[in-house]
């Protein structure tokens, strides 16, 4: 959960709460503000994290989100890899699921929870595809599952190429992508109704389509969608929750519905 974000104008930074660790996201300080102060306020959120939640330093990751162009946003800075088990609550019975840009799957997760008949995971990433499979193996469902597919690959091309089809497809794309594992850059804006067209495809008559992205003031293109046959509503305010209440201009999700109008 989210204790503070950029809430004072000094202090821009967000934290969040991971069981016994806390999370700084640290934002890029104007030009106008000094390197130097800008470190100590970083120093500052880190002691009153620490004393405010009363856990150890070394439970406090510091993240800085840095506007890196060219070359340099390719740079690797440093890696130190920690993994901490977190209990989250939490359908989709005896429907066939689709989890696009899966990530750690963690949506895949709760849909064999809740009973899905089977779960297809997609993600180019060979690393969080293993995640998952420990994300799965973590919620007591044994390896080599049945209902549980993963798919290492593309997701566009991926879905250009299969021939499954599902009930429900949650996708959560990211904001912009150009890896060298992909054949074609993608804008979750630009690309969004391309993206939605080869889902169309896949997806079976009454069939539903969870859409979201965190994209800053992302615009859905809701009339050629409606002309694809998808029924929308807007899930936005409902899906996010109250500590991330301030960053309301990035939370955007949909529930896009064959043959059926939301409006």
């Amino acid at each position: 959960y989210r204790i503070y974000d950029a809430d004072l104008p000094n202090y821009n930074a967000a934290v969040d709460v991971y069981g016994s660790f806390a999370v700084i996201q640290e934002y890029r300080a104007p030009a106008s503000v000094n390197e130097a102060v800008a470190r100590r306020r970083l120093m500052d959120m880190i002691r009153i994290v620490r004393s405010t939640l009363e856990i150890p330093g070394d439970n406090v990751i510091v993240k800085s989100r840095l506007r890196q162009r060219g070359a340099a946003q390719y740079e690797k800075r440093a890696e130190q890899g920690r993994k901490a088990v977190i209990t989250e609550y939490g359908s989709v019975r005896d429907r066939d699921f689709l989890n696009l840009f899966a990530y750690t799957a963690t949506a895949s997760v709760q849909a064999v929870l809740g009973g899905a008949r089977t779960v297809t995971s997609v993600d180019m990433s060979r690393t969080y595809l293993d995640w998952a499979r420990e994300n799965m193996a973590l919620n007591g469902i044994e390896p080599g599952d049945p209902r549980c597919v993963f798919v290492r690959e593309d997701c566009l091309a991926w879905l250009d190429q299969t021939r499954s089809t599902y009930d429900w497809i949650y996708v959560d794309p990211p904001t912009f992508s150009n890896s060298k594992r992909m054949e074609e850059t993608f804008d979750v804006e630009r690309d969004q109704v391309a993206l939605l067209t080869r889902i169309r495809r896949i997806l079976r008559p009454g069939g539903t389509v969870l859409f979201s992205n965190n994209r800053r003031n992302f615009r859905l293109k809701a009339e050629p969608l409606a002309e694809l046959g998808f029924g929308i509503r807007d899930l936005s305010r409902q899906t996010l929750c109250r500590d991330y209440a301030s960053s309301a201009s990035q939370h955007h999700c949909w529930l896009l519905t064959l043959g059926e109008d939301h409006s």
